[in-house]
Formats: structure tokens, C-alpha cells, sequence
């Protein structure tokens, strides 16, 4: 059989919110922190938008040139090295600093945030991405290279600590663990052989989490991009907005404003 990349359901239910989001905040240009293989910084730059994507592992550098090639040089642009190693002045500072998925594998996430929170321009934005309910942790997260997982409040203390004001933090996806049973994803996983990756160091499997082709996550049989399009998703989304001020969320989704 073919298989296919595509973008998964919670990768789509992200991302939509991550558009809702957006419009309530103001600016055109962003940093996209960890951009990894630069899907999202592509979706921006389709909507009007104008970044920079960072990430320190060179072969995420390689595939993001690749996935947003018609914008580089003019409204994109690509740095392959550790954030927290670079100088801050005016010359890096964005409206809008995007952290999604990231402060999960940093050791001290207070710390990590406080350092991005540097190339914010006075009163721009951070918005941060991080997976949701850590009741849920599972085999999956040790594979990524994740510290942890967050409640809704957790996320919420988080961005106050850091200096943040008008913190909000939604939840997304929150129905998706009642159609997907934890225990068979398990089982299923634990036939992968990502399993290896466990043997590497935190930092290695950091690297990978964000490039690996994984089946019936990153990669799908062809005919499911009849299922995984915008189009058929589109009732799902609209049925998500309901829930973006619970706390039951697979997926935290925060926005706080620099002082």
C-alpha cells in the first residue's frame, strides 16, 4: 500500500484554533520557536504572515527550506541554532513569538519561556502550544523526548510566572480521547521501533520527535487524504470552539501578552 504524508486530525484541530487564536491577536510578523519541519510557519506565510523559523536540529533546518521554499528569502527566513544562545536587540524582536510544543521537552520550562519572552517586542505576544492533561501521559511522550504534560491551570501558572499579562489558555481537542482508546495506541506502539528510542538521550530524542515519518500519525494510506482535508474536518472544528474553555483538552493552547 502508499503511503502518504499528511497532516493528523489533532495536528488540524491545532491548527485551526491556532488560527482562532491569532485573530484576536494583532501583528504580522513572527518568530516561530523550534519550527521544526515548518509546517506551521508555511500556513502563516500562506495567510498573509512574515517570520523567521529557528530550530537547533539541521536537519529540521533542511526539510523547513524545503516545505516553505517559495517564501524563503522574502518572507521567511531560517536559522538553524539554539535559541537561547542567540543575542537579543531590536533587530529580533517579533510581534508575535510562537512556543508550540517545545516547553515540554525544556528541563525548566519558567526558564525557557522567560528567555523567548525576550524577542517579544513591548506589548507583542507568546503564544505556546503544549500537550494536554498529564493524566495521560504514556509511552509516546518518553519516545518524543517529553518532560511532562500540562493542565489546563498548569499552563495558565506558567505564563503568569513568567511576567505574561492577559493570559488566556484554551483547550483543543478535547473530545479527541472519547473516538481514540489510549491503551490500543499502546499496543500498537509498542510494536514500533521508535521503542528504540529509548535508549538515546532526551536531547536526541527531541530531535526526532519533530522529522520522524511515523505511521498513521505523520504518514497515511493515500485514500485517507479523502478523510484528513479541511473540508471533511470542517464540522469538527466548528464543534472544538464549544469546548476551548473547558479543561479537558488534548492540546493546551496559551496566549500571553508582554508588559
Amino acid at each position: 500500500m502508499k503511503w502518504i504524508k499528511l497532516d493528523s486530525p489533532g495536528t488540524w484541530y491545532f491548527r485551526e484554533a491556532l488560527y482562532d487564536m491569532l485573530k484576536t491577536v494583532p501583528g504580522e510578523g513572527f518568530l516561530d520557536v523550534g519550527c521544526g519541519t515548518g509546517g506551521t510557519s508555511r500556513e502563516l506565510l500562506k495567510r498573509g504572515y512574515w517570520g523567521v523559523g529557528i530550530d537547533y536540529s539541521e536537519e529540521a533546518i533542511q526539510k523547513a527550506c524545503e516545505t516553505c521554499r517559495e517564501y524563503n528569502d522574502n518572507n521567511y527566513f531560517l536559522i538553524n541554532a539554539d535559541i537561547t544562545s542567540l543575542p537579543t536587540d531590536k533587530a529580533m524582536e517579533f510581534s508575535i513569538v510562537l512556543a508550540l510544543f517545545i516547553l515540554e521537552h525544556q528541563p525548566d520550562d519558567l526558564d525557557f519561556l522567560n528567555i523567548i519572552k525576550q524577542y517579544i517586542e513591548p506589548g507583542g505576544w507568546v503564544i505556546c502550544a503544549v500537550p494536554g492533561k498529564k493524566d495521560k501521559w504514556f509511552i509516546e511522550d518518553r519516545i518524543a523526548g517529553h518532560y511532562r504534560r500540562y493542565d489546563k491551570e498548569d499552563l495558565e501558572k506558567l505564563m503568569w510566572s513568567a511576567g505574561l499579562k492577559n493570559v488566556e489558555v484554551w483547550s483543543v481537542a478535547s473530545y479527541i480521547y472519547n473516538i481514540i482508546s489510549l491503551p490500543y495506541i499502546n499496543r500498537l506502539w509498542a510494536k514500533d521501533s521508535r521503542y528504540s528510542r529509548l535508549s538515546l538521550t532526551q536531547e536526541e530524542r527531541t530531535k526526532q520527535s519533530g522529522i520522524s515519518e511515523i505511521k498513521m500519525k505523520t504518514v497515511y494510506p493515500w485514500f485517507f487524504k479523502y478523510l484528513l482535508n479541511r473540508k471533511t474536518l470542517w464540522p469538527l472544528f466548528m464543534a472544538q470552539r464549544l469546548f476551548y474553555n473547558s479543561d479537558k483538552g488534548h492540546i493546551m493552547l496559551g496566549k500571553g501578552q508582554k508588559r
